[in-house]
């Protein structure tokens, strides 16, 4: 049970005490790397010690972290934030834009194939994860790029089989948005939705889901008692896991969308009861919920905008440090040692 390391404010006194409530609020570390991929450096076959400085300083500032009792869920994509291409380059500087020929090349292209398996491998080396992501979110592509969709389902066979065979023991899997996946809860295609699934099942070892119940038709007023086992009940004989999560605490709107969330502390709780007491009865491997404290410090600071706003109050400490009920029902689950 974990969190990631996003911060609730862009000051360092705000990251380390993040790092100190992952420490003591959880048992694993889920870290995304959300920030490109080192696609020259990585084609070129370079570990990292070739990579570019931004790279090497956010790897070694996680590991430095890094409680020896703690699981390491490890989360790379070669999907941009869109979800909709290839992810940015990560070199220098994170987000930069992909430079030539890589700007030409799609997810199947040998050279993606044999670059971002060697990012995989850099990756494992240095953070040695109990659990491997590969892909986030990767259902999204086939919503909003379905024609690059074939292309990357080449990618994350060649880049599963591969692992496996290099590391037998280790779970590879990619996430997926659950609320995509059930039939209407959003606008996404079922159908398409199912055929996604089908194409991804063969080459994952864990159904992982990315989970905001919240952002469906549902909004923040009721919630589906059944959502765990309808998403369970997907992939059968698959183990299910939360590899992302939250539930808004407050009335939260979206002014650009027009969209208020009336969410509330009793029902983020209410939320986190449910995802606890499915993880057992489940067996899931781990559960996270994405952010520790809302962030309402970064938020102004990086200017407020709806995409930020969706996830600012989704801690389970408010924006003053003040845990919320949530919290509590969290601790006493994580007293109870998930069952496996």
């Amino acid at each position: 049970m974990g969190f990631t390391p996003f911060p609730y404010d862009i000051t360092e006194a705000a990251v380390l005490d993040v790092y100190d409530k992952l420490a003591q609020e959880g048992d694993l570390y889920a870290f995304h790397t959300l920030s490109g991929v080192p696609w020259v450096e990585a084609g070129q076959g370079l570990g990292l010690d070739g990579y570019g400085q931004s790279v090497k300083d956010a790897w070694a500032f996680q590991k430095a972290h890094i409680k020896p009792d703690h699981k390491i869920y490890l989360g790379l994509t070669p999907l941009d934030d869109s979800r909709s291409r290839m992810a940015d380059y990560w070199g220098a500087q994170e987000h930069m834009p992909l430079p030539p020929p890589w700007d030409t090349y799609d997810f199947n292209a040998p050279e993606v194939k044999a670059a971002y398996l060697s990012f995989c491998e850099t990756a494992i080396a240095n953070y040695k994860p109990d659990f491997m992501g590969i892909g986030i979110e990767v259902n999204l592509l086939k919503k909003n790029a379905p024609a690059r969709w074939a292309a990357y389902v080449e990618l994350q066979k060649s880049t599963y089989e591969a692992l496996k065979i290099s590391h037998p023991d280790l779970p590879v899997f990619v996430t997926l948005t659950g609320v995509d996946l059930l039939e209407g809860w959003t606008d996404a295609n079922h159908e398409g939705q199912m055929a996604a699934l089908a194409d991804i099942l063969p080459y994952t070892d864990i159904l992982a889901i990315s989970l905001y119940p919240y952002m469906s038709k549902y909004l923040a007023d009721s919630l589906p008692p059944t959502v765990f086992a309808d998403l369970a009940a997907l992939a059968p004989g698959k183990p299910i896991a939360i590899a992302e999560s939250g539930y808004t605490a407050q009335v939260t709107t979206l002014a650009m969308a027009g969209i208020t969330f009336h969410g509330s502390p009793e029902k983020q709780d209410n939320f986190v009861n449910l995802l606890v007491n499915e993880a057992q009865t489940l067996k899931m491997p781990f559960v996270v919920n994405f952010v520790v404290q809302d962030y309402d410090a970064l938020w102004q600071k990086a200017g407020g905008g709806d995409l930020l706003t969706v996830w600012r109050d989704t801690g389970f400490f408010d924006e003053n440090g003040a845990a919320r009920p949530a919290m509590t029902t969290w601790r006493n689950a994580l007293a109870r040692p998930l069952a496996h």
